[in-house]
Order: structure tokens, then C-alpha cells, then sequence
């Protein structure tokens, strides 16, 4: 008997054990993707922003299929871009499908950015990043977000498990 309890609480650590791996892990990989993902957004709002300087608005921006302009015409960082030729697509680095485009709302004088498929778990530190950055606004899941863009903000919005954030940017 005293085998079979002894057995029992060894299997029940391993599983824990187990769990406990995957989730530490499986969080590390989010903040690794956070990590690439920030900077992949600085460069592609700074690119954006230096190819299209001398133009008034940004009408055009991220046509073609899947953003197809920005990879062709170098403007999209290379960590953004899944697949090749025809295939090529902009993606973040948890999988979602980023699109660029002008901010029809104010006659394409500014551009949107949106990241779908962000993890709750780095969803406030994703959207924080860019707190000082020049951002016009920020929209996460349905939610406005009001500038200064802080911590307490992006994390009530930040609700879902998982989330989409839309930022804003011009010249």
C-alpha cells in the first residue's frame, strides 16, 4: 500500500512537473515573440514613414495581396514576411495575419497597422512599447484606447485571450 501511495504522488509531481514546463516555456516563447514583433513594428512604421515623406497622404499603402507592396518595394522587415513569392505574406510573430493600410476616416493622411492573435500574456507590454513612440492612437480589440497610452488602459483592454491592436501613424 505504501508503495502504491508513494507511486501516486510521485506520477501526480511528474504531471505538475510537466505542466509547469510547458507553461514557463510556452511564456518564454511569447516574450521572444514580443521582443521580434517590437522591433518589427519600429522598422515598419520608420520605413513606411522615410518611402513615403515627400507624399501627402499614404493612399495605396499595403495594396496588393497580403501586403504584397511592402514586401516587394523592401518596406516590410524581414521578420514580418512568411513565405516567398507569390506566397508571401505579412504575419506576426504569433501566426496573425498583419495588414497595412490608410486611414480612409482622415482621407488616407494617416496609416493603420493592425496585429491580430497577440497573446493575453504580452498583450499590455506589446501595446506600452509604443507609448512614447509617436503613435497617433491606439485600438485594442474594440476598445480606444486613450493617448498617453498607459499600462492600467492597455491592460483593461487587453481582454481576450486573444487580442488584435490597431496602431496609428503618420508622418
Amino acid at each position: 500500500m505504501r508503495e502504491f501511495i508513494l507511486y501516486s504522488i510521485v506520477s501526480i509531481l511528474t504531471v505538475l512537473g510537466l505542466v509547469a514546463a510547458v507553461n514557463f516555456f510556452g511564456q518564454g516563447r511569447d516574450n521572444q515573440n514580443l521582443t521580434a514583433e517590437t522591433a518589427n513594428m519600429v522598422a515598419l512604421v520608420q520605413n513606411i514613414q522615410g518611402v513615403y515623406t515627400g507624399n501627402s497622404d499614404f493612399t495605396g499603402i499595403g495594396a496588393g495581396p497580403n501586403g504584397g507592396n511592402l514586401i516587394t518595394g523592401g518596406i516590410a522587415p524581414a521578420g514580418m514576411i512568411s513565405g516567398t513569392g507569390s506566397t508571401a505574406a505579412l504575419k506576426n510573430g504569433w501566426g496573425g495575419a498583419v495588414t497595412v493600410a490608410g486611414n480612409a476616416a482622415v482621407s488616407n493622411s494617416t496609416f493603420l497597422v493592425t496585429e491580430p492573435g497577440i497573446p493575453q500574456s504580452v498583450c499590455a507590454k506589446f501595446a506600452t512599447a509604443f507609448a512614447s513612440g509617436g503613435l497617433l492612437s491606439l485600438k485594442i480589440n474594440t476598445t480606444q484606447v486613450p493617448a498617453p497610452i498607459t499600462a492600467a488602459n492597455a491592460i483593461t483592454a487587453c481582454n481576450a485571450s486573444t487580442n488584435t491592436l490597431q496602431f496609428e501613424s503618420g508622418h
